[in-house]
């Protein structure tokens, strides 16, 4: 991801923010792409990790993942691994 070139769209800067703290942090948690959302994006039958117990894959962030017109929504899921209730905060980014 270049910052000056103007590539960075709004969806792929905030995941890089969030992957950064994530990074920065002791977490104990995967953020990922469901299966069914993959296959929805991609075709392909499988699950997209971006970070996985608390590890942020650097090599999932070098891909440029172009969303086709069609899809409206794409869910990004989290997991926590910590062992007890966490504190969630939803906020609608429309």
């Amino acid at each position: 991801m270049r910052w000056g070139d103007g590539s960075c769209d709004l969806l792929r800067c905030k995941l890089f923010v969030l992957l950064v703290l994530v990074g920065c942090s002791d977490g104990y948690l995967n953020i990922f792409i469901s299966q069914s959302q993959v296959m929805k994006l991609l075709g392909l039958k499988a699950e997209l990790y971006y970070v996985r117990e608390g590890v942020v894959n650097t090599y999932a962030m070098n891909f440029v993942v172009p969303v086709p017109a069609n899809i409206a929504d794409l869910e990004f899921s989290w997991q926590s691994l910590a062992g007890h209730p966490v504190r969630t905060y939803v906020r609608n980014t429309e």
